[in-house]
């Protein structure tokens, strides 16, 4: 009686490493998974740098001894032109437009010449951000402050930009302060940043 023949085995795409990179590629890994795939680490780099830039943003606005007055967090988010706004402020003082109270809460602006480093490109993106505070001139005989004015005080296309800036402004203010060559006197009641955050398809943020 003549043996049985064992069925000829048949080796599957899976098994087989010729079969299976022809089918899905040297990694192992289906073509049409690596568009996905790109697009994930994009989404993935994008909200990180999103959220070091609003991490710092944050820090930021805890200078000038904030915990005094409850801050008052003003928040909120539009489109323009497809790019998103974040906003972030906190103030001293519970009526911004009170010049006696501006006059008890307020801080002296060259407190400010300490302020943190943001992210630079690598970590926080290229974003166009601004720093602005809410300065008064004090009228110390009258106990009063006037001349309420937003200025800015450093801006850029990174955090780590905008922060040198401001950083220049203060201690130049600073300096001529103390040099007599600024006659006034700058004090301020609340701070405020803006980053504009584009498309999330976008590759420059």
């Amino acid at each position: 009686m003549p043996a049985r023949r064992k069925p000829k085995r048949t080796t599957t795409p899976a098994r087989d490493p010729a079969a299976r990179a022809s089918l899905y590629g040297r990694r192992g890994v289906a073509p049409d998974i690596y568009p996905r795939l790109s697009e994930q680490r994009a989404a993935l780099r994008y909200t990180g740098r999103w959220h070091r830039v609003r991490a710092w943003a944050e820090g930021a606005l805890e200078l000038g001894g904030f915990e005094e007055v409850r801050p008052h967090a003003i928040k909120f988010a539009r489109r323009q032109n497809g790019t998103r706004v974040e906003r972030l402020a906190v103030s001293r003082v519970r009526d911004l437009d009170d010049e006696e109270e501006a006059y008890r809460r307020a801080l002296p602006l060259e407190v400010l010449d300490d302020f943190p480093v943001g992210p630079g490109r690598w970590l926080g993106g290229i974003r166009r951000v601004v720093i602005t505070a809410l300065t008064w001139v004090p009228d110390h005989e009258f106990e009063m402050c006037d001349d309420a004015a937003w200025i800015t005080l450093g801006w850029g296309m990174t955090a780590k930009q905008a922060t040198r800036r401001a950083a220049e402004f203060v201690r130049n203010y600073d300096r001529a302060l103390l040099a007599r060559t600024n006659s006034r006197e700058l004090v301020f009641t609340a701070l405020e940043v803006k980053f504009w955050t584009a498309r999330q398809g976008s590759t420059y943020v």
